[in-house]
């Protein structure tokens, strides 16, 4: 039984180092740096795991006969003392970086309002959008906002790009861009009610 007591630690810390490796590399590749700061907590929430796990690993060593019962006290303080540290950094780093979301996401929730507000007047069923001006509003809606983004995922030229967003705005009553963000939405949500 202390084997497979063994085994099993020895799996659950493999799985946390797993958990940190993968939420390290999507911390790299993910282009939002709001998500990207939510990746480095659970980055940090799996090494907490590891150092707890390896603590685990000393005790079940112990219980092998593997090591001696004084070096594994010295090995489970030593790491006590470190998983502490951890938790200390999780909580201050989590913290700060939920403050800094909840202050970013407040700030988005108020633009987000503000487009809807200017938007809220029009009929997306009234709009009589060809296929591809729908194409262009749904990537706009998708954060696909520039000329180069748009003619890019559309393939279509930037030029071309620039004459459906005219004829959008044009269909629309709006003058900016940014406020057919709130049109995509108000699209999407008819499409799926």
């Amino acid at each position: 039984m202390p084997y497979i007591r063994f085994g099993l630690v020895v799996l659950n810390s493999l799985a946390f180092m797993g958990l940190l490796g993968a939420s390290l590399r999507f911390y790299r590749l993910e282009p939002s740096q709001r998500v990207k700061r939510l990746w480095l907590v659970v980055a940090l929430a799996s090494a907490a795991l590891v150092v707890g796990s390896l603590q685990r690993l000393a005790l079940q060593a112990e219980a092998l006969g593997w090591i001696s019962p004084p070096t594994q006290t010295t090995i489970v303080e030593d790491w006590q003392i470190i998983q502490s540290l951890f938790v200390a950094a999780i909580a201050v780093g989590a913290f700060l970086i939920v403050k800094g979301l909840a202050r970013s996401m407040a700030a988005s929730e108020r633009i987000a309002g503000s487009i809807l507000d200017r938007v809220s007047h029009i009929d997306p069923s009234g709009l009589d959008l060809t296929q591809r001006e729908h194409e262009v509003l749904e990537s706009i809606g998708n954060g696909l906002v520039t000329d180069s983004d748009l003619s890019t995922a559309l393939h279509i030229s930037p030029s071309t790009v620039q004459t459906h967003i005219k004829s959008l705005l044009r269909k629309t009553g709006l003058n900016r861009r940014q406020d057919l963000i709130g049109v995509a939405y108000l699209v999407d949500s008819e499409g799926n009610t």
